[in-house]
C-alpha cells in the first residue's frame, strides 16, 4: 500500500513540476514580448534569421563582402568594436577568409570617409560601407 501511495505522491509532484516551468515558459515569453520575437524567427528564411541575429545593416554589408573579396584574400575590420559580438560575427561570417593585421583588404563599417595610408577604394555598399584594397 505504501508503494501505491509513494507512486501518486510522485504523480502530483511531477504534475506540480510540470506546471511551474509551463508557467515560466509562457510568463517570459507573453511578458517578455518575446513571442513576437519568435514568431518573426519562424517565419523567416535562414538569410533572414541571420539578417535578424546580426542585424540588417551589418548582415548586408558581410554578404557584400563575401561577393566582392577574392578567394583566400585577407581583410581587417574597422567600425566594428574588438571583440564585440558584431565584431565576433563578422568574422565567423566571412571565414574562410583571414582576418590579419596589415592585410590585403581593410573592410570598414559605418565609418563615413574612412582613409588609411597605403589602401584606394575598391568597393562601395554606400558612403559609410566600403572596402579599401591596399597598393
Amino acid at each position: 500500500m505504501t508503494a501505491n501511495r509513494n507512486e501518486k505522491i510522485f504523480v502530483i509532484f511531477f504534475i506540480a513540476w510540470i506546471a511551474i516551468w509551463f508557467n515560466f515558459l509562457l510568463r517570459d515569453l507573453i511578458k517578455g514580448r518575446q513571442f513576437k520575437e519568435y514568431k518573426a524567427l519562424l517565419s523567416r528564411d535562414a538569410a533572414g534569421k541571420r539578417s535578424w541575429a546580426y542585424g540588417d545593416k551589418l548582415y548586408e554589408f558581410l554578404k557584400f563582402c563575401e561577393k566582392s573579396l577574392p578567394p583566400g584574400a585577407s581583410y581587417d575590420l574597422t567600425g566594428i568594436e574588438y571583440l564585440s559580438i558584431d565584431y565576433r560575427r563578422a568574422i565567423y561570417y566571412l571565414y574562410p577568409h583571414f582576418k590579419e593585421d596589415k592585410a590585403e583588404y581593410v573592410l570598414v563599417f559605418d565609418k563615413p570617409g574612412y582613409k588609411q595610408d597605403g589602401y584606394v577604394l575598391f568597393k562601395e555598399l554606400d558612403p559609410s560601407r566600403f572596402i579599401l584594397k591596399r597598393i
